[in-house]
């Protein structure tokens, strides 16, 4: 049986900033603008942004893996709401 290599950790930190940039520039997004955020992939096959203020959600984007937006429907931003 052939073993898997596993990522080093620095390579998937450095997709992480990626889609972050991708995600800032979408949403025209500050860094002052949210206090923490979240990746995570999906089915291997989407990355999806999630950006905090406190506790509350105030954006959300979905990429594929190439950096497209997934949906362009699907983006959330509350900040337009306040």
């Amino acid at each position: 049986m052939k073993k898997e290599k596993i990522k080093p950790l620095f390579i998937v930190k450095a997709y992480a900033r990626y889609f972050i940039r991708r995600a800032r520039k979408v949403l025209n997004m500050k860094i002052a603008e949210y206090d923490s955020l979240h990746v995570d992939l999906h089915d291997l096959d989407s990355v999806g942004v999630w950006f905090f203020c406190k506790t509350d959600v105030i954006a959300h984007v979905q990429f594929n893996v190439d950096g497209r937006v997934k949906d362009k429907d699907d983006i959330i931003d509350k900040r337009k709401e306040a």
